[in-house]
């Protein structure tokens, strides 16, 4: 893994869940749906494949129901990514702070 967040490293780390949970794609879709988020079994395994992102506001119901969260979909790589992007936006948000101050 390079790092990088895709579509198909989320859909490998979905399935890992399910899979630990002991559930088909099936059994994952139901337990979404119950959940209030409706999600049919095609659906699930085109995320599980990388076919189909799983957007933000849907990982979260994904994660809950797998028993974990957004950041146990991700491995630490990604993790770091994700955390030096955050703080390179936060340092280029100084910056132009600091620039608009001394103006």
């Amino acid at each position: 893994m390079t790092g990088t967040v895709t579509p198909l490293s989320i859909g490998m780390r979905v399935r890992g869940a399910r899979d630990c949970r002991g559930w088909n794609q099936t059994q994952l879709a139901e337990a979404l749906t119950a959940a209030g988020w409706p999600m049919g079994q095609p659906t699930v395994a085109k995320i599980e494949a990388g076919l189909r992102p799983l957007r933000l506001h849907e990982s979260v119901v994904v994660a809950k129901v797998l028993g974990t969260t957004i950041v146990g979909l991700l491995d630490d790589s990604e993790l770091r990514e994700i955390g030096d992007a955050f703080h390179a936006g936060v340092l280029h948000a100084i910056n132009v702070l600091q620039r608009e101050a001394n103006r």
